[in-house]
């Protein structure tokens, strides 16, 4: 009775459905920044009653910008500013010039992170390592200015400048020119970042490790003529104008490179595959939603030096991806321990067998594949599977989940979201079989009953993370059971479960 959930003792009873319903305050209706600041007139005391009114007002008291003021940070870091090495102030935007210039006078900070400080104008630092000034949009050309005058920039080996859309190509050039040292350099969500400026980060920073350029549609291959010999991971996302010439000197010039995140890089083709077969160190390659790779790609990178050292590959979303491409993989990429192929139309479910030959594949991503019972049963042979995700593989049933449960007691997470066909049964077979299980995602499985948070609640108890969004037949029975048996439980979703009352 344990193990199903069925413990009785010292039950409570759940509220009936007929119960009050939730009264709002008028302060509760107000926006979010608005009822922020009527609580800001409070002292500590009185912002430990009001937490206790309501669930609403617990949030708002919880506010960082409540418990934290200019005063308060300024005194903090002058009481601690000989010992002080890292400091986080991310979203504190209650600091002003005095918390700055206290943070200007800690001679041995290396690590500081003043992401989204909307305050952030300029200041002097000098043995600094590591700066994040992501968000901070006041941050302009005069501050690159002032820093790139200042010592920091002669130590400064970790850059974060992410979406501070108001720097200039000037303001680039200002600070590029004194980074000696830097290692780390990171610019996403940067739409309006231009070659000019990255001609001058690759141009002066010979040191670069780590470049991030994601969600930088502007940039084109003028941009990338030049790469430090020293670059190991590079990430861009959403182009469509650099082409295969970029990848090319990027495999020629750049020995050390072991992570290439090229996300919905559209132009790229089966051509630049061939240059990253000749990349010695590469361990991670990300492709996804590049819709021009195809089989012949996939065959001349697998026949390169570079499939010895692959640990992860994600091709999720190539749609012109066929059954020569996954059979390749199964055979020469001895080494991958994560796959990711989710949306590749083209592969059938017969190749989808071939992935169970991959002797250390650990982590699966097909979802929306035509996975069937037959495709998971073999997939499940491999023993050392810990996280697949096969969600809207609407072909698989409880026998053939019930199958791949029996052969991979070791898994940890799984998501058969929008699996049509799964009934508790499945869920049942999934919990006796694989205790260790972590995350279950079954949103969308309308089957699915009171009867599966029983099973998964009486045995798998380092359950963290539970997702039930759509299962509309479990009730508030089922809340019972996750809220008794899932001691380490810390997310739970349970959106559009119609069946739950609001009293839970």
């Amino acid at each position: 009775r344990l193990e199903k959930g069925e413990n009785t003792e010292n039950e409570e009873p759940i509220p009936s459905k007929n119960c009050l319903p939730e009264v709002h305050d008028s302060i509760s209706t107000l926006p979010y920044k608005v009822s922020v600041q009527i609580f800001s007139f409070l002292n500590a005391i009185d912002l430990a009653h009001c937490a206790r009114v309501c669930r609403s007002w617990k949030v708002l008291t919880n506010a960082s910008t409540l418990r934290l003021n200019d005063l308060t940070v300024s005194k903090l870091i002058y009481l601690y500013r000989p010992y002080l090495l890292h400091l986080n102030l991310r979203n504190c935007q209650c600091i002003q010039i005095s918390s700055f210039m206290a943070i200007s006078s800690c001679n041995n900070l290396q690590d500081l992170n003043l992401s989204n400080c909307q305050a952030l104008k300029w200041w002097y630092l000098s043995n600094l390592l590591c700066l994040s000034l992501a968000y901070c949009r006041r941050f302009t050309d005069r501050g690159m200015t002032y820093l790139a005058q200042g010592e920091c920039c002669k130590n400064l080996e970790h850059l974060d400048l992410s979406n501070c859309l108001q720097l200039t190509p000037e303001g680039f050039m200002q600070i590029f020119n004194k980074c000696d040292n830097l290692k780390v350099f990171i610019v996403d969500e940067f739409p309006t970042l231009t070659d000019q400026c990255i001609q001058s980060i690759l141009l002066h920073c010979s040191k670069l490790e780590h470049i991030s350029f994601l969600g930088s549609p502007l940039l084109t291959d003028a941009a990338f003529q030049k790469f430090p010999k020293t670059l190991k991971i590079i990430k861009l996302e959403g182009n469509n104008r650099i082409s295969d010439m970029s990848i090319k000197l990027l495999s020629r010039m750049c020995p050390n490179v072991s992570h290439i995140y090229l996300a919905d890089c559209q132009r790229l083709t089966d051509i630049c595959l061939r240059y990253l077969a000749t990349c010695k160190q590469l361990t991670i390659l990300n492709l996804a939603e590049c819709i021009n790779i195809t089989d012949a790609g996939i065959r001349s990178f697998s026949d390169g030096i570079c499939a010895i050292k692959l640990r992860e590959l994600n091709l999720s979303n190539c749609v012109h991806l066929g059954d020569m491409s996954l059979i390749i993989i199964s055979k020469k990429l001895q080494n991958l321990t994560y796959l990711s192929l989710s949306f590749c139309d083209n592969i059938s479910e017969s190749s989808l067998e071939a992935l169970g030959q991959a002797p250390n594949l650990i982590s699966l991503d097909i979802s929306g594949s035509s996975c069937s019972d037959q495709s998971i049963s073999a997939i499940g042979k491999r023993a050392r599977m810990k996280n697949i995700n096969i969600s809207q593989c609407t072909n698989i049933t409880d026998l053939g989940l019930q199958k791949f449960a029996k052969q991979c007691p070791g898994l940890e997470q799984i998501d058969l979201s929008h699996c049509l066909q799964i009934t508790d049964v499945a869920i049942k077979n999934l919990a006796f079989c694989c205790r260790l299980l972590s995350c279950v995602k079954l949103s969308g499985c309308k089957f699915i009953t009171d009867l599966a948070p029983q099973y998964l609640s009486g045995v798998c108890h380092y359950l963290v993370q539970l997702d039930l969004n759509g299962c509309s037949l479990i009730t508030d029975k089922g809340m019972k059971y996750v809220q008794k048996g899932c001691n380490w439980l810390r997310i739970l979703n349970i959106l559009y479960c119609k069946s739950i009352s609001k009293c839970v």
